[in-house]
């Protein structure tokens, strides 16, 4: 049974879920929904996902929301091995702790902050907003100078977290290059190897960009 995708690409957690799709070979039925116009927010939606977020999937009749739990039960159900998600405990813990992080920190930093943006007048980010992000990449540049990919040489499910919400990140506080070399490398490494880079991020990001535009976001 094709499973049913409801997302849109410019939200990071549904492009982290959308890498994870394309690199299985799941079958799935896309739905994207208005998040601009609160679609998602809907009361067809929220019976559904009564948490009204993206993404969030339905296998079967089974439903799973957050990014990070859609991408374990994924690779578990589909994997065809255990690269995306190792299935040593030791690997596994270190994927684990990067989603995690993904989930507290590096995420939850960029929808803080767009939680703020005021309606209807420009949002240009204030020294509290810069050093939040700037804090956040700090974080990520010191994994990234660990090992080729977030947690080790091949790339995770990890990856596909990290790098959904950092480059979106990166579109309205752009990640110094003299302070975060390490990170630079890895996005730039990820841009190139990532499977289906193209059709899931940067066209993402170009959603994302557009997002910024109509809510009056105007770098510092």
């Amino acid at each position: 049974m094709v499973v049913k995708f409801y997302y849109h690409p410019l939200s990071p957690p549904a492009r982290s879920v959308h890498f994870t799709l394309k690199s299985l070979n799941v079958p799935f039925e896309p739905i994207i929904l208005d998040l601009v116009n609160k679609e998602h927010k809907s009361e067809d939606f929220c019976k559904i996902n009564p948490e009204g977020s993206v993404p969030t999937i339905v296998d079967d009749g089974f439903v799973i929301v957050d990014s990070h739990a859609i991408n374990i039960y994924l690779v578990n159900k589909f994997g065809k091995d255990d690269k995306l998600y190792p299935k040593d405990l030791k690997e596994q813990s270190e994927v684990n702790h990067v989603l995690f992080l993904d989930a507290s920190e590096v995420f939850a930093a960029l929808k803080r902050t767009v939680k703020s943006f005021p309606l209807d007048t420009v949002f240009i980010p204030d020294d509290k907003v810069i050093e939040l992000f700037e804090n956040t990449y700090e974080i990520v540049e010191k994994l990234a100078g660990k090992t080729q990919y977030i947690c080790g040489n091949s790339w995770t499910i990890a990856d596909f977290s990290i790098v959904s919400s950092i480059t979106s990140m990166n579109e309205m506080i752009p990640v110094n290059k003299e302070k975060f070399p390490s990170l630079i490398s890895y996005l730039e490494l990820c841009s190139k190897n990532l499977p289906h880079y193209a059709e899931v991020n940067e066209a993402g990001l170009e959603e994302w960009k557009k997002y910024l535009k109509a809510k009056k976001f105007q770098a510092k």
